[in-house]
């Protein structure tokens, strides 16, 4: 091989302290790699914070149900314990199976019966419904037989600076199908969903083993559920009795964890089941081949009253009236002319995409977080779906901006419909513009007062609420009217103030 002169000479001679390149674009990135490090740091969303975070959710200790007489109701936190592996249901609430499906993974353990938050749950009342016909709906006692659903622990809700819980999560299953299936092996999917469906309603019924108890387990639907006794866990749905299987491993954060599904199957063995029909010895009811040991669960609860205790300091949990405060509580931190301005924002997008006012589920949500609505993705799930009256998806935006500003009380209401027919003179339910713009008077507008507007750029304002397709119409009538007050009472507290603000509005 040739070298060049200059290749044997060597290159230049750096010392140690000598700066290379555009050293001082290097030293900015470490600055912002450091500056990136802390704030992740403190707002908890380092790695190893998250896992932080997880573990001590997920092993918190909570309360966990005594009853004297061993009877499951309707309420109690209680643990399921797969009797022929003595392996512990447990749930993780913060790993998504799919994304933005809001599924999460359900497992078991081999580990003693505790009361920690990702192995406890609670037994729930389906709705009315997704009941059978004939179940008394104001019985707190659990029957055999009977609807339940089981929902995963409120301390696994609780979210750090969040001021309400995270939706519940109940257990469900899906028929298999290409899409849902377990990972490793294939069977009938268990998870945990926020979605209240027939998915997730289950049934508790006492194992078959064949002729020895074949009339026993028909008479017994409809007694209690008594606690420590061995149970089917069947989805109604799909007529799967849940279980876990022992030789299908994960290693977590946790630990080792088997994987749990649903499936059915029965005992070796013949039972002559047509023959014993036929002879009226047994009905279809009656009697069942035995099942595989492998299905039998029972629902464990505390032994010491002090556990059942609960001493916990949770938020509420969130419900519709709740969400909906929460709303209007950040709405109304954006100021006096909030619910104007998002109007405004959401009639501009609906505009682009031309859809007459509405907007589909998730570009609202979009919309919403763009304008700086300072509530979590999941609570404004719930909230649109009020909303959602025809149920194809199309949200229109005046619905949404109603629910969220509420009606005016009586006081207002009278006031803006004495103040709109001293202006409508001729009674025809209309206002003109031209009368609008002579009677209008801004001075104690809280735009003039507040926002540091003129008298004229307030007027515009006024007006452009009332465009239709960026054109403004010849009159107004009293909805549009009433609209526009109840927006700006949506942010006012004080009713003095609110009626101050509109007598000195007109020239009346």
């Amino acid at each position: 091989m040739q070298f060049t002169p200059q290749q044997l000479a060597g290159g230049p001679k750096f010392s140690p302290v000598t700066r290379i390149g555009n050293w001082q674009e290097e030293l900015s990135l470490e600055e912002a790699k450091i500056a990136n490090f802390e704030s992740r740091s403190a707002t908890g969303n380092l790695s190893l914070r998250k896992l932080q975070l997880k573990l001590s959710v997920c092993n918190e200790l909570v309360p966990l149900t005594y009853t004297e007489d061993g009877i499951l109701r309707f309420g109690d936190s209680v643990i399921l314990k797969h009797e022929s592996t003595s392996n512990v249901l447990v749930c993780d609430p913060f790993e998504e199976m799919f994304q933005g499906q809001s599924k999460y993974p359900v497992s078991a353990v081999h580990e003693e019966p505790q009361n920690k938050a990702r192995n406890t749950f609670r037994i729930v009342r389906p709705p009315q419904s997704l009941c059978k016909f004939d179940e008394d709906s104001t019985n707190p006692i659990l029957h055999i037989g009977q609807s339940f659903m089981l929902a995963c622990n409120e301390s696994l809700l609780l979210r750090p600076g969040s001021k309400l819980l995270n939706p519940t999560l109940y257990l469900a299953s899906t028929k298999k199908n290409e899409r849902m299936a377990t990972k490793r092996t294939n069977r009938q999917l268990v998870y945990l969903t926020q979605e209240i469906s027939a998915e997730t309603i289950w049934l508790a019924i006492i194992p078959s083993k064949g002729r020895k108890n074949s009339s026993e387990r028909f008479l017994s639907i409809g007694h209690p559920l008594h606690a420590n006794q061995s149970f089917q866990i069947t989805h109604r749905q799909t007529n799967m009795y849940l279980t876990c299987d022992s030789k299908t491993t994960t290693s977590t954060e946790f630990g080792v964890e088997y994987e749990v599904f649903a499936d059915r199957s029965a005992a070796p063995g013949k039972l002559g089941l047509m023959i014993s029909e036929f002879q009226g010895f047994t009905t279809s009811q009656t009697l069942f081949k035995p099942d595989a040991p492998i299905f039998a669960w029972s629902f464990l609860t505390s032994l010491d009253k002090s556990i059942a205790i609960d001493n916990r300091h949770l938020p509420p949990s969130p419900t519709n009236e709740i969400i909906l405060a929460e709303v209007k509580k950040s709405i109304k931190s954006r100021g006096i002319d909030a619910y104007w301005n998002l109007r405004d924002f959401l009639k501009k997008f609906t505009s682009k995409l031309q859809n007459n006012f509405k907007l589909d589920h998730e570009d609202m949500k979009s919309c919403l977080s763009d304008w700086g609505l300072n509530v979590p993705s999941h609570y404004l799930d719930i909230l649109i779906d009020q909303v959602d009256y025809d149920k194809i998806g199309l949200i229109d935006i005046n619905d949404f901006l109603i629910l969220v500003r509420g009606n005016l009380i009586s006081i207002r209401d009278e006031l803006l419909s004495s103040i709109f027919n001293k202006l409508d003179i001729d009674s025809t339910g209309y206002i003109s513009i031209n009368d609008i713009e002579k009677k209008f008077k801004s001075t104690n507008h809280p735009l003039v007062s507040i926002g540091g507007y003129t008298e004229e750029e307030t007027l515009k304002h006024f007006l452009k609420y009332f465009e239709i397709n960026n054109k403004l119409p010849t009159k107004i009538s009293y909805l549009k009217f009433y609209s526009y007050y109840a927006d700006l009472s949506a942010t006012i507290d004080d009713d003095n103030y609110f009626i101050n603000i509109v007598t000195s509005n007109w020239k009346i």
